[in-house]
Order: C-alpha cells, then structure tokens, then sequence
C-alpha cells in the first residue's frame, strides 16, 4: 500500500485531465499538428571534392599510391615510434580506436598497417586533391553541424561486411596531449550493434623532440651546400648548368616568398584555408623562379652570378629552416595494445554493455599511454631528485 504524503498527495480533480471542448456538433476537435521541425540544411562546402552520397567509396587502385605517399609524408612531418603492430589483425571486422591529439592522427593510424581501414572525417576536409585521396581511401564525410546518422550508419554496415575501421572514441580534438580524455560512447555502441569482433586500442603520443649536436651540424651543412652549390655554378658552369642552377634556386626561393606571400594574402582566418592560400602561392612563385633563374643562368654568362648569388642565398635560407624543422619536428609514440574482444560486451546487452566497453577501453589506453610516458621520460637518478621535506 502507497502512504500518501506531502509530496504525492493530490486531490483527484486536480489529477484530472482538463475536458476538452467540444465543437458545434459535439465532437471533440481534432488537436493540431505541429509544423515539423524543419531540419538543418547540409553545410556547403566550397570547392568539396568528397563523396556526393556521403558513403564509403574505397578504390583499391588509387590505394597502391596514396598508402605510400601518405607513410612518406607521416615521415616528413613527425619523427614516428611505432610498436605493436602485430596486434593488428589482418582481416575481419575490426575497430581501431585512437586517441585524437592532432590533426596527424588519422595519417599516423593509416601508416601503420597496409590493410583497408576505413576512417571518418569533417566534411570540411574533403577539399581538392586531399578530398580526392580521402575519398579514394574510403573515408566518411561527417557534417558536424547537421544532424544526421549516416556515417554512423555508413560505419556499422562496413564492419557488418567485414572491414576495418579507426574511430576516435574521445569525438575531437584535445589540445592537452598528457592524458586520455573522456570517451563518448559512439565507438562502443557502433562495436555492439555490428559484427565487429575486437577493439584494437591505438595510443598516439607526442613529444617535442630536442635537437642534438649532430641535427645542427646537418642543418647548417644542407643550407651551406644548397648556397655553394648556385654560386659554384655561376662561376664555373656552363650555359646548361647555370641554367639547370638557375631553375632550381629560382624555384626554391620563388616557392618560399610566394608561399609567404600566399598565406599573408588569404582573408579567411581558418588554417586550412590559409594553408590552401600559401600552397597555391607556393605554386606560383615556384614557377615565375624558375623561369627567371634559368634565363638569366643561361643567358648572363659572366653576369650570372648577380643572378645566382641572390639567388642562392635565399635558396639556402630556405634550406636551413627547412632542415632545421625536419631536423627538430615532433616525435610521435605510437604503441597498439591487444584487440578488447566484443562479444562479452554484447552478451551483457544495452546500457550496461556499452558503458562498461567504453570504461574498460578507456583505462586500457589509459594504461598504454602511462607506459609510454615512462618509457620516453625515465626518471632522474636519485642523486638528482629533490629532498622530501619531511623525510627525517
């Protein structure tokens, strides 16, 4: 039996709901239908290069290429650490879960393993030839400011038919690189609700690399060479190679002040669009260097060196930065751990399944990326440590 209280205590009229009129013939009206919320138009992406239905459309061909270019380009921008890669299983439907510290990450998880990994993306990166490559690779736009379930959808049908796929459980981007964030449960619930066997958990670590003595010597030898080289040309060459040294420094030089030139010029103040800004600058001064650093190689003779001087000076400033950030880029740690099995989560079923997946990932990669930091960061020896203040 129920005690009535305070708070549960109503008289019944007032528990009563209120009679609705009735029309002229005794009918009660119809109650009106509210006008449907009319739904977020899709963000229009100038120049979009990605899939017009929003679907995965990987082309393996295309794949032979970019797998390749991608790994040299990783190289280039991060000094990468890879270890575990044989926990990644060959076939099968499987998720690899990555921890999102960068805008690299995605590249990074696709250089580590040679097989077909489907990943998704901001729509707002399928943009000229990268879209192109995202889309030859099998990625899936995501309209962030829409509400729609395609990708998600478009996710759980790829693993229902056996393919690989990389999710970000954290849902952006974390600035703060020291520890794991809090997951949304979107990874977890696309593992339940498909045929995915395992959640293969992927840990991303970076670490600002500090140059050694022998990363500033090969720095001021790659800028030192690039400057001899034009000169030496200039005054001992002939016809072809002053004009073969023109062509270089000019279009070394002419990429780096076009480049800037590019960057400073573009009005939109998001990155990627200054980015796109100084590339197509790059472009240009590249080619209008070039052109002049060859004629005048060629033709100038003895004169060529008021060319090839300038010239190679600013090719070899460009080369000491460009060396001196190859030399000094970010190291990435990337360690794999052993893929967590689904099927014991999906037996437990709905909420509880989902949340406890999503914790024990969690602590997993948690777990991986201490072991990193203790790695990479050894503690000092004992005789360099502080004294406890309140050691007797």
């Amino acid at each position: 039996m129920r005690i009535a209280t305070a708070s549960n205590f109503t008289p019944a009229i007032l528990n009563q709901a209120p009679k609705a009129p009735e029309t002229p013939n005794g009918e009660a009206p119809k109650p009106e239908t509210p006008d449907p919320k009319p739904s977020k138009p899709e963000k229009v992406i100038p120049n979009y290069t990605g899939p017009e239905d929003g679907l995965s459309h990987y082309d393996p061909e295309a794949a032979k290429w970019i797998r390749p270019l991608n790994k040299g380009l990783v190289h280039l921008w991060r000094q990468t650490d890879v270890r575990g890669q044989e926990n990644i299983p060959e076939s099968g439907a499987h998720m690899l879960t990555f921890n999102h510290g960068s805008y690299s990450d995605a590249s990074i998880v696709a250089s580590v393993t040679d097989r077909d990994i489907r990943t998704m993306a901001a729509k707002e990166q399928f943009t000229g030839v990268v879209g192109k490559m995202m889309t030859a690779m099998g990625a899936v736009p995501v309209d962030r400011g829409a509400a729609s379930t395609k990708p998600i959808e478009t996710m759980i049908d790829l693993l229902n038919d056996g393919k690989g796929v990389a999710i970000a459980p954290e849902g952006r981007i974390y600035d703060d690189n020291e520890n794991i964030h809090e997951f949304k449960g979107g990874a977890a619930m696309m593992a339940l609700k498909s045929n995915c066997e395992s959640m293969v958990p992927v840990v991303i670590h970076y670490e600002e690399h500090k140059a050694t003595s022998g990363d500033r010597i090969k720095t001021y030898l790659t800028a030192g060479a690039m400057v001899a080289g034009g000169i030496a040309c200039a005054l001992v060459g002939g016809p072809v190679l002053r004009a073969v040294s023109g062509v270089l420094t000019g279009a070394i030089t002419g990429a780096a002040v076009g480049g800037g030139i590019g960057f400073a010029k573009t009005e939109d103040s998001d990155m990627r669009a200054k980015a796109g800004g100084a590339l197509n600058g790059a472009k240009w001064g590249a080619l209008a260097g070039a052109v002049g650093g060859g004629l005048g190689g060629a033709l100038l003779a003895n004169n060529a060196i008021y060319v090839a001087g300038p010239l190679s000076a600013g090719a070899g400033l460009v080369g000491l930065a460009a060396a001196k950030a190859y030399h000094e880029r970010t190291e990435a740690h990337v360690e794999i751990g052993k893929g967590i099995p689904v099927a014991p989560y999906r037996e437990l079923g709905g909420k509880e399944g989902r949340e406890k997946l999503t914790n024990d990932l969690h602590k997993n990669m948690s777990d991986i990326k201490d072991g990193i930091k203790k790695r990479i960061r050894p503690e000092a020896p004992a005789a360099d440590k502080p004294a406890d203040p309140e050691a007797k």
